[in-house]
């Protein structure tokens, strides 16, 4: 199992400070099991002063961003020094974070891992949104900048999924090595593919919550490609109304249905 996950939901011991975070890891578990490990702490290192107020005292939108970004950027830095020192070459991971500030949601994201943001309709039907969109290495301005840099786009696999390859991949399957590829353009790690355009730059956003608004649910590529959102808000509704774990609920109706599918043994 290659996911970590962060649930902070009281900073500071504050109910209106909190922080979430999923990272599902490729090629090992070594790049997500770093980021997990260091990514909130990185992002409050960017101005304690300002996380240990009050939150109703945090009115400074901006820094918010501008310390997601940070985390992002030096969270990313360090782990390329460490693959290199250790010579792991392509563990990579995914993230999809949030920083909740009372109302205020701050979200960050690279790869696959979504948000996705649950909310009541007409006679509280609960319907979902996601709140962002998947990195992958065939939209246009992901591969302009791959093949740019020199990396290509490869489909692989019954299902023609685009997966980012290194410049050199031929060569160095050649020499008998094994470079590996990645179904995203952008992710934690990959020391290997970071000079063929993979990127790790974040897209960050900020939102407030309405009346309505109902769930938030973070998860990888598992629980996405086995459900549509609506269904996953559906579950999380259903498990709140039982008193049940709705993230175990989640979880084991994405099972369920990769099993349906075909996806899983």
């Amino acid at each position: 199992q290659e996911d970590r996950f962060v649930v902070a939901p009281r900073l500071y011991g504050s109910n209106g400070l909190q922080f979430y975070g999923v990272f599902d890891g490729t090629v090992g578990d070594f790049a997500s099991d770093y980021v997990h490990t260091h990514f909130l702490e990185n992002m409050l290192n960017y101005n304690r002063d300002f996380f240990e107020r009050d939150p109703d005292r945090m009115t400074e939108l901006n820094v918010f961003k501008d310390a997601m970004a940070h985390a992002y950027k030096k969270t990313d830095t360090d782990l390329l020094e460490l693959c290199e020192k250790m010579e792991i070459g392509y563990s990579a991971s995914t993230s999809a974070t949030v920083l909740r500030c009372n109302n205020v949601m701050t979200i960050g994201h690279l790869a696959d891992s979504r948000i996705a943001l649950g909310y009541s309709k007409h006679k509280g039907t609960i319907r979902g949104g996601f709140l962002t969109m998947d990195h992958k290495p065939n939209l246009p301005n992901e591969l302009k900048r791959i093949t740019e840099a020199g990396g290509s786009l490869v489909y692989l696999y019954a299902s023609q999924k685009p997966f980012i390859r290194g410049g050199d991949f031929l060569e160095r399957q050649r020499r008998g090595e094994r470079p590996m590829q990645l179904n995203y353009s952008r992710a934690f790690g990959a020391k290997n593919l970071k000079p063929y355009g993979l990127s790790a730059e974040p897209d960050i956003s900020q939102i407030g919550l309405q009346e309505g608004d109902k769930y938030i649910v973070i998860a990888s590529d598992g629980v996405w490609d086995a459900m549509d959102v609506d269904f996953v808000m559906a579950v999380v509704h259903a498990a709140v109304k039982d008193g049940k774990d709705a993230a175990k609920e989640v979880v084991d109706a994405a099972l369920y249905r990769q099993t349906l599918l075909g996806m899983v043994d």
